[in-house]
Order: C-alpha cells, then sequence, then structure tokens
C-alpha cells in the first residue's frame, strides 16, 4: 500500500513558481521524513543538474499536504510546507544556485527513515515552458549530437571499424540544425512556437 500518492500529476514552473499536493497516511509518522528532491529529469547528474532537495516531517494518519515552489531565488526557502498556521520550512535542505533550468524537471518525493533508507519514492513532473530555457537546453544538450534523420534514413551514414555509427550531416542540416531543432521540439513537446 502506497504511503505517498501525489494529487498533482505535472507542475508549470515556467515563472519558477508553482504547487502541488499529495496525500499520505503513516503510522508512526516520527519514524520518516520526506524529502522533495529536484533535478533535470532524466539527467541526473550531482550538483550540474540538481536543483536541490528539502527536506519535511508527515503528520501522523491520513493527511493532505501542499508543498509551494518559488525559485525566483534557490535557496533553503525555496521549497516549504503549507500549514494551517503558515509557511513552514524544511527541516534539512541542500540547493544548487547555480542550478540552470531545463525544460522538464522531475520531483521526487523521496519517503525515508530517519536513518535513511528509502521507503517510498514518488514522481510529480515539472515544466517549463520558456523558449529561452528550451533554447539553452538545446545549446547545452542536443547541438551537435544529432545527424541529419534522412541521411540516416537514406543510408548515408558510415560505419567505423570499432562499429560506432558516425553520421555525416550535410552542409544546409548543420546550418538549420539550431533553429530548426529548437522548434521543433517547442512545438512537439510544448505546442509552442517562437522566433
Amino acid at each position: 500500500m502506497a504511503r505517498i500518492l501525489p494529487l498533482t500529476p505535472t507542475v508549470d514552473l515556467t515563472t519558477r513558481r508553482g504547487t502541488f499536493r499529495f496525500e499520505s497516511k503513516l503510522h508512526r509518522a516520527d519514524r520518516y521524513l520526506l524529502a522533495v528532491d529536484l533535478y533535470s529529469h532524466l539527467r541526473e547528474r550531482h550538483p550540474e543538474t540538481h536543483l536541490g532537495y528539502w527536506v519535511f516531517p508527515l503528520p501522523e494518519g491520513e493527511a493532505l499536504t501542499t508543498i509551494g515552489l518559488d525559485f525566483t531565488t534557490i535557496g533553503p526557502a525555496s521549497v516549504w510546507k503549507e500549514t494551517a498556521g503558515g509557511r513552514q520550512g524544511a527541516v534539512d535542505s541542500w540547493h544548487n544556485p547555480a542550478y540552470v533550468f531545463d525544460p522538464v524537471v522531475g520531483i521526487q518525493l523521496v519517503l525515508r527513515t530517519r536513518k535513511g533508507r528509502v521507503v517510498e519514492n514518488r514522481f510529480v513532473g515539472a515544466k517549463v515552458t520558456d523558449p529561452e530555457v528550451l533554447r539553452s537546453y538545446y545549446h547545452r544538450v542536443h547541438a551537435g549530437l544529432a545527424g541529419c534523420l534522412h541521411e540516416v534514413r537514406g543510408g548515408l551514414h558510415q560505419t567505423g571499424s570499432d562499429g560506432v555509427v558516425e553520421v555525416r550531416r550535410c552542409h544546409a542540416c548543420r546550418r538549420r540544425a539550431d533553429r530548426g531543432k529548437v522548434q521543433q521540439v517547442a512545438l512537439h513537446y510544448f505546442g509552442a512556437q517562437f522566433t
């Protein structure tokens, strides 16, 4: 039986602010802590793509919890738990003020024992639909890595003696790679078009 159930599958962090909610059902809650841990999705490398983690105690029994996010400034107060008495800060945290946002950020809700053993790990997705973030992401992650699809389909590739496929890109594809690829990714993932 799940102890943590996310109720918000995706958070929009385009403004670097958002909230998400989850249900928890804990017996002997004093034995556990919840870490809200954020990484660039599918690129989990500490510290480069690690935004940070913020740790919170959870209440006994069944509870509905709202977590607030504000990454306009990345720091210890960037993530908090909403309570009847107002915002509750994290009891422990680590953050990366040099973090560069990717279009998709993974928020892991990691329930641990006080001794550090992971009991559950649940996922909430976050998206950043900012054209500048998408451009930056493409230049940092994908520029120069992909070959021309029409060349691969047409058989214009070569396999080296070590078995590695090297794709030869034509001049026209190299010239339009930046603009065209960024635009394709924007349209495909975000339905956004930008100039």
